[in-house]
């Protein structure tokens, strides 16, 4: 196979499943959060197969009179999984096995798998609760998508904006020509702006950000108004000196998708530690350190359950005892990352901290 992906693996749909194969039994996964690598933990077995691009030394040459350095290169491989852990001191999950597909068959290696990583996961048959953690994690990385389009005459860059990056996704060039006549460059616009069209519908962002210099952005706005009126609600305006990356960049220094983004992550941990603290102070429906959380679920009080990543690294068992009981009693839990004012709150609150859902006290 040597670095290559098989065919109809390359394919991103858009924890997300990104593709399904194998009658079911093959699932293309992305990573897109923290709590994404603990379901993901749960829902890896011993036996199973994951497929990844990762990177490995190159192979030992024979008709080398001298030694020379082995490069890491990258590589698609899939190996049959021995062991699996999340790393304790960083956001990532080690994933130990033989490897099945690519060079070196029947080596050794770990996959280091981590925020915006994507994996293939291939088990015999999937259980009923593994498919359970599954659907769980796809309605918990259910965001809303705020599309960049970046366009002139030359063309449109098309962007999806996620939560800890953006996707670059397709460039459209107009067709447009300065040499064309009146008729056949209102003919190429239209089919431009169709093309352009289709594609955003294809992707269903919940709003879009259309930006550029010049008029081509607001003609394109009124193609739309007439043709795809549904796109049109959900599109807003933005100015910006460029078309291309270039200008996508600009709409995002800018920080025009902010006003977009209420429900991405960080807003929604910010609101979340602002209810606890709210809570706190008038000493109803919060609990926070660890003997009062316990105490909480013992109650079956917590509504939410949230646990800094630092405390979760330090305390894995701990925690996830903790979020098997949330769990049982119908609540749910967030992992806060403590890149960020809200994190670094709950870590000085004691790294756990609960949302009560009624006072037993």
């Amino acid at each position: 196979m040597g670095n290559s992906i098989p065919m109809g693996w390359e394919v991103l749909v858009n924890m997300k499943i990104l593709e399904e194969e194998n009658r079911g039994r093959r699932k293309k996964i992305r990573v897109e959060n923290l709590d994404d690598l603990w379901f993901l933990e749960k829902i890896l077995r011993p036996g199973d197969v994951v497929y990844a691009m990762t990177y490995r030394r190159e192979e030992k040459r024979n008709d080398s009179i001298r030694p020379e350095k082995r490069e890491r290169v990258p590589v698609f491989l899939g190996i049959r999984v021995k062991d699996f852990k999340i790393h304790e001191y960083s956001d990532r999950l080690r994933i130990l096995g033989i490897i099945e597909l690519g060079p070196a068959l029947g080596e050794h290696h770990t996959l280091n798998v981590g925020v915006g990583s994507v994996i293939t996961l291939e088990k015999e048959e999937w259980s009923d609760e593994e498919l359970e953690f599954l659907r769980e994690a796809i309605e918990s990385s259910e965001k809303v998508k705020v599309l960049i389009v970046a366009m002139d005459e030359e063309g449109a860059q098309i962007s999806l904006l996620r939560e800890r990056g953006i996707d670059h996704i397709a460039w459209i060039d107009s067709g447009i020509s300065g040499k064309m006549f009146h008729d056949r460059r209102d003919e190429e616009k239209i089919r431009f702006f169709q093309e352009v069209a289709k594609k955003i519908e294809s992707i269903g962002p919940e709003k879009i950000i259309v930006a550029g210099p010049g008029f081509t952005k607001e003609e394109f706005l009124k193609f739309l108004a007439v043709r795809y009126p549904e796109l049109r609600k959900k599109s807003f305006s933005d100015d910006v000196s460029s078309s291309g990356i270039t200008g996508v960049q600009e709409v995002i220094r800018r920080g025009t998708p902010e006003r977009f983004l209420e429900e991405s992550r960080i807003v929604e941990e910010s609101k979340a530690i602002d209810k606890l603290l709210e809570g706190i102070s008038k000493e109803e429906f919060s609990s926070y350190g660890l003997e009062d959380v316990e105490e909480s679920l013992d109650f079956g009080a917590v509504d939410l359950l949230l646990i800094s990543d630092d405390f979760y690294r330090k305390n894995r068992e701990k925690c996830e005892e903790l979020i098997r009981r949330v769990r049982s009693t119908g609540g749910s839990f967030r992992i806060v990352s403590t890149s960020h004012d809200a994190g670094k709150i709950l870590s000085n609150l004691g790294g756990v901290a609960a949302l009560l859902r009624f006072k037993y006290k």
